[in-house]
């Protein structure tokens, strides 16, 4: 059965206890006993040798992450830690490879294996990219955020013009059965999953007030026929300067396809928003829309968008702890440093009100 039914945002949504994802986020899941020999294991059997090394990525994120160095090179393995059904490694296959046909920078994924059968985790073995995570130099004041913000509007063009079938998430039901479609009929059923719940948890933490609670329903009601998409474009989801790989003013590689669906472009560049500042936001619209035909509707489903994704960050954000984590946290940069909680919720409100006015 396809888990991502009904579900939003997979970090947030999922049946996993909060207490479940707290342990298997942070820097510490590396120590989880024989996760590294398991890793080491899996190497060997893909390669057909042991003549291999594995070294610990040490990131935050979802996944457990290794950099594994053979004589002939270098490779990425990353695997999630088996504790839940969530099969989604297959959709990020296809859509790694749909990508890489259009031509896009994306690392060749090399073997997927979601069996279990022979290890206790499901795992990628692609290959490592050129560079660093962007935020890297982001973080230390030297991107050059012009150039990236260029190459990374092309990306997202290009990316969108990527057309599936149906709206959310991959039906893995069906993709084992060699069909690509995806959960939701229409892009409004998917938009509107979680949002009680997200809404509810904010409230009940004093996060929002229930007159914001009945704006921001309200806004979405008046924007309804934004959402009324005819078909679905390949949408990241996850778009934000860790999940971009290259130097200070190259993109080498777009990754971590865990959260890509079948949507709305707009979502992608909301999703920017909802870490980066308007200036970066327009350099970006530049190469994504050279010949401004999108028009105020598609900025407006930006701002949307952007609310949106805001309502579940400000909740995982809350209940994951990062409000207290140190400068070190891969979020933590010269914007937030001060307080990432009085971050986030200015960008909820900021796009609430941008919202509100029109």
């Amino acid at each position: 059965m396809s888990l991502r039914k009904n579900i939003y945002y997979w970090k947030c949504d999922s049946p996993q206890s909060e207490d479940d994802k707290r342990s298997l986020y942070f820097k510490d899941k590396y120590n989880i006993p024989g996760i590294e020999q398991h890793v080491k294991d899996a190497c060997s059997e893909y390669f057909g040798d042991a003549a291999a090394s594995v070294k610990a990525a040490g990131c935050d994120g979802n996944h457990f992450a290794y950099i594994v160095s053979r004589p002939e090179g270098k490779y990425f393995f990353r695997a999630d830690s088996g504790s839940s059904q969530d099969e989604y490694m297959l959709a990020e296959a296809v859509f790694m490879k749909l990508t890489a046909d259009a031509g896009l920078p994306v690392p060749e994924l090399y073997h997927t294996d979601i069996s279990m059968e022979r290890h206790p985790l499901r795992y990628q073995i692609m290959a490592l990219a050129e560079g660093q995570a962007l935020n890297y130099f982001h973080k230390n004041g030297s991107l050059d955020l012009d150039s990236i913000a260029s190459q990374l509007g092309e990306i997202l063009r290009r990316l969108h013009s990527i057309k599936l079938d149906g709206f959310g998430f991959m039906n893995t039901d069906e993709l084992k059965k060699g069909n690509t479609i995806c959960l939701d009929y229409a892009y409004k059923d998917y938009f509107y999953n979680c949002l009680d719940r997200h809404l509810f948890y904010l409230e009940s933490k004093s996060l929002l007030a229930s007159c914001d609670i009945a704006d921001i329903k309200a806004v979405f009601k008046d924007n309804e026929s934004l959402l009324k998409l005819e078909f679905g474009s390949l949408v990241h989801r996850d778009m934000a300067l860790w999940n971009v790989l290259g130097f200070r003013e190259r993109i080498t590689a777009v990754i971590d396809w865990d959260d890509a669906v079948s949507g709305d472009p707009a979502d992608d560049i909301g999703m920017l928003g909802c870490f980066y500042d308007s200036e970066f936001i327009e350099q970006l619209l530049l190469s994504y829309d050279p010949e401004a035909k999108l028009g105020a509707s598609f900025r407006r489903r930006i701002t949307l968008h952007t609310l949106r994704n805001m309502l579940w960050k400000t909740m995982i954000r809350d209940y994951m702890g990062y409000f207290e984590r140190d400068s070190e946290f891969f979020l933590i940069n010269s914007e937030n440093k001060s307080s990432l909680k009085d971050f986030t919720l200015g960008k909820l409100f900021a796009a609430l009100n941008e919202l509100r006015r029109a």
